[in-house]
């Protein structure tokens, strides 16, 4: 028996030969953690989860057994506490490949594989370019550029998110401000997606103030694009943001259930349509009357529109 991680014990069976004769084990090993523990005189009682994987060729590399067990562990995980689960070739091959994804992107992060990858916002009126919205990719050594669709969702899960959402931060007000220097008749502001997992952690607004400091940008350089959901339910943490001086940007509107009261109410600067919108205009009737009414909403609220 091993520890493999913070959590989490590997444990290697000789002379069984059934899944039948594994889970005689686990039973045995859930019987030892029947008993509570007394800690500081408290009693604790601990559960486990286990995944399974099976040795069922000579070929079999150790590696790939921890790696399909590991698998197995996380699908236990995901039934609630106290379950298991044994793999299984091709019905768990999608979750192998995000526990592969997973890793990967973990090395990512420190290995500088990521970058970003930013695009003008334009003034329709003048052509002039108003800001950049900066988009995050992944330099995959194998893979190529990956787009965030691929890995974000991975991100999210895990956790990976917050120190992927430190580096996008800081990177994109450092080029900014660059940019800035280089092109100082220029006046040019910054959008950044924020998830709803960066948003509610403990202390972002001071984060942002860290960030800000650091890089010398401006607060009214950088535009946060958040959800609609977040305008429903941080207020509290939104009016900090804006009492750094940042602006706020509605992402994806149109997509959500927030009413245009909201933005009567609510301190945000920008609107972004959703792109699945402005791609039908012009050719659905409905699509166009949504986004008019929003240009019309934008407009009376003195709130900034980006398509």
């Amino acid at each position: 028996m091993a520890r493999i991680g913070a959590d989490e014990f590997s444990v290697v069976l000789g002379g069984v030969s059934t899944v039948e004769d594994v889970l005689v084990v686990i039973e045995r090993i859930r019987g030892a953690f029947a008993k509570p523990l007394t800690v500081n005189a408290n009693e604790v009682s601990v559960t486990a989860c286990f995944g399974v994987a099976m040795s069922g060729a000579t070929d079999d590399e150790p590696a790939e057994l921890l790696r399909h067990a590991s698998v197995a562990l996380n699908r236990a995980k995901e039934r609630g506490p106290d379950n298991q689960h044994v793999f299984r070739a091709g019905v768990d091959t999608w979750e192998e490949h995000r526990l592969r994804l997973e890793n990967e992107l973990r090395e990512a992060v420190g290995r500088d594989q990521l970058l970003l990858h930013c695009q003008p916002i334009v003034s329709i009126e003048s052509g002039a370019i108003t800001g950049l919205e900066m988009f995050l990719r992944w330099e995959h050594p194998e893979r190529g550029l990956l787009s965030p669709l691929e890995f974000l969702p991975i991100a999210e899960s895990s956790g990976l998110i917050l120190p992927i959402g430190r580096w996008v931060l800081g990177e994109a007000c450092r080029e900014t401000r660059r940019l800035q220097e280089r092109f100082p008749d220029t006046p040019l502001q910054v959008a950044v997606n924020i998830s709803d997992r960066e948003f509610h952690e403990p202390g972002f607004h001071e984060s942002v103030r860290a960030v800000l400091a650091r890089t010398g940008l401006q607060p009214a350089s950088l535009m946060l694009e958040i959800t609609e959901s977040l305008l429903t339910r941080s207020v509290t943490d939104l009016e900090r943001l804006k009492d750094l001086g940042v602006k706020l940007a509605i992402d994806d509107f149109g997509t959500g259930n927030l009413s245009f009261s909201y933005l009567t109410r609510l301190s945000v600067d920008a609107i972004k349509i959703d792109g699945s919108l402005v791609q039908k205009l012009g050719a659905d009737s409905q699509a166009s009357t949504v986004v008019k009414a929003m240009l019309a909403a934008a407009k009376s609220l003195e709130l900034e529109a980006i398509a």
